[in-house]
């Protein structure tokens, strides 16, 4: 290395007080130390480093701004700044500062990350485009499992609920402002990640839930596609009903009369909506009911606005680059939102004292007001309910309420995550992406409820092994806990490092037109398996779609295909 380099690397990172510096073209940026609790490795942490200009007042359902440049200030970047305004009332969180003013980064690196070029693995927070910050997840576990192998650790905020995807349907307010953010802050990584030793040609871009659909999204985007090199899903994609519906554009016009603005213009409807302060929008959330009893569950979510999404999505997978892409599910994912009537599943879930008496009365009664609604099916509702009726109230524990709360679950796990995630992989494969497919399988004794009638990994449970999510990973491990995560981490690690997830103990190869659904069969001991829920697939992709046409298909699926699915698939 010429005595040059070394000077500027000197340069680029010095300690100030103690504390990293890093010089970026926008300015100095100022973190701190981290020293593991684990390890005793030391690492350099920069919380709260602001990518965009703040988009309240007049910015307000508008895209962002880029973050105007600092050059003779420290950006101080040594504790979590404001989340995002949540959509609902009831996620305000009393130790939470909230604000418009938000859109936040956060990086963490290894203390000789700068004379390094490091691979960046980027993750983007779930809370169903509902609630969620970047806190969430934490920086000191990411820095264990991650950070420790040389991985640069990304983690980011975008707007939520109204004030992310609020939209008159029009380019007045165009909507996806969220994923506009997100967009922003992979622009702003390009620029300032090789001041950290970062790639900006090696990033992972990865998600969970709301965040695994924000992947989605942004795989398939083109002002998005070119800015990341590989793609991470945990639990979701853009293709379900309750990421992606055209409904936005009505329930955003009914909020806004709600909020007392019920201009028919798009101008002066915007002009009144950017005014009202964030509790007057709040209050107009409670009038008009926060959320919804079906499987979309809220109402605020990206929408087709033939902007962000210029095409449909099929149409954005052939013309998008293609990339490698770890992508899964866990087996049970919708069995929470059963359980525990709470957060988004408000008005989906079952009290705990109705469990036992759960009956096929009541899921038949489900199914016919929320799946095969006739307001929205017309006569093919009665055959559509049919065909699903037939398909989740059969089997051998029939008339027991654990199995009609089970089979309750299942409907609503594949509607919201599996179909639709089984869609997007199958369009993947179709148009030679290279896709490695797992299911996570594995129901931890250390946290386990022995009072569930609903037995598997539920959706979020793979969280407490590779983020600080939700105080459960401070609950002490056993040995199967400690083998699971190793297996998932080591596989997270190996795609991010080379591509492929593969480990020493499993050879997994990627998705293929004789296995279009073969995965790794994630737990303590992960194997491969051949499928999965290929006869639910069958159902709703061909048997369904038939019944009620395509176009009425995307009420339920939104990106249901145009033609039917291949009869060897």
């Amino acid at each position: 290395m010429s005595l040059f380099y070394f000077l500027l690397g000197v340069y680029l990172v010095t300690v100030c007080a103690g504390k990293p510096k890093v010089t970026t073209p926008y300015g100095p940026i100022v973190g701190f130390e981290h020293k593991s609790a684990v390890s005793g490795s030391k690492y350099h942490v920069f919380l709260g480093i602001r990518y965009g200009n703040p988009p309240d007042h007049i910015y307000r359902f508008q895209k962002p701004e880029p973050v105007e440049k600092w050059p003779h200030i420290n950006h101080d970047a040594t504790h979590f700044r404001a989340s995002c305004i949540p959509s609902l009332r009831s996620e305000l969180e009393e130790h939470v500062n909230y604000s418009e003013d938000c859109l936040f980064l956060n990086i963490v690196t290894p203390p000789d990350a700068r004379q390094k070029k490091l691979p960046v693995l980027v993750f983007i927070h779930g809370g169903g485009f509902q609630f969620g910050d970047s806190s969430m997840i934490g920086y000191e576990k990411a820095a264990d499992n991650f950070v420790s192998q040389d991985i640069i650790f990304v983690s980011l905020q975008y707007r939520l609920g109204p004030l992310g995807f609020f939209t008159t349907g029009d380019s007045e307010i165009s909507g996806n402002m969220g994923l506009w953010d997100q967009t922003l802050a992979l622009q702003f990584l390009h620029e300032v990640l090789p001041d950290f030793g970062g790639d900006p040609d090696r990033i992972t871009l990865a998600g969970h839930s709301a965040g695994a659909a924000s992947v989605s999204a942004l795989l398939y985007s083109p002002h998005s596609d070119h800015l990341f090199n590989q793609a991470i899903q945990l639990s979701g994609s853009i293709f379900s009903e309750s990421n992606l519906d055209q409904n936005v554009v009505a329930d955003s016009k009914m909020l806004a009369k709600a909020a007392g603005c019920d201009q028919e213009d798009s101008k002066a409807l915007r002009d009144c909506i950017e005014i009202r302060t964030v509790d007057e929008l709040l209050d107009a959330m409670e009038k008009i009911g926060e959320l919804l009893p079906g499987p979309r569950t809220k109402k605020f979510h990206p929408y087709f606005d033939k902007d962000f999404f210029p095409y449909d999505i099929e149409k954005m997978s052939r013309k998008a680059p293609k990339k490698r892409t770890m992508q899964g599910l866990v087996s049970q994912e919708s069995g929470l939102s059963v359980l525990y009537p709470v957060k988004l599943a408000k008005l989906l879930g079952i009290p705990k004292e109705s469990w036992a008496t759960y009956s096929k009365d009541n899921l038949v009664d489900f199914i016919r007001s929320q799946v095969a609604v006739e307001q929205e099916f017309g006569t093919a509702s009665a055959r559509f309910s049919g065909l699903v009726e037939e398909f989740y109230l059969n089997g051998p524990m029939s008339g027991n309420s654990s199995f009609y709360l089970t089979a309750f679950a299942t409907l609503l796990s594949d509607l919201q995550y599996n179909i639709p995630t089984l869609h997007e992989i199958e369009l993947k494969m179709q148009h030679g992406w290279e896709t490695y497919f797992y299911v996570i399988d594995y129901e931890s004794e250390t946290t386990k409820d022995p009072t569930h009638p609903i037995r598997g990994p539920f959706h979020a449970s793979e969280l407490r092994f590779l983020f600080n999510f939700d105080g459960r990973d401070k609950i002490p491990f056993n040995e199967k806990d400690t083998a699971f995560e190793g297996h998932l981490v080591s596989a997270i690690v190996n795609f991010i490092n080379t591509g492929n997830p593969s480990t020493e103990t499993v050879s997994w190869p990627p998705v293929s037109k004789s296995e279009p659904f073969a995965n790794l069969h994630l737990n303590d001991q992960p194997s491969l398996q051949p499928s999965f829920r290929k006869d639910a697939y069958e159902l709703w992709q061909s048997d369904i779609a038939k019944t009620v046409g395509a176009e009425l298909m995307k009420k339920r699926l939104p990106a249901s295909k145009a033609t039917f699915r291949h009869s060897e698939l």
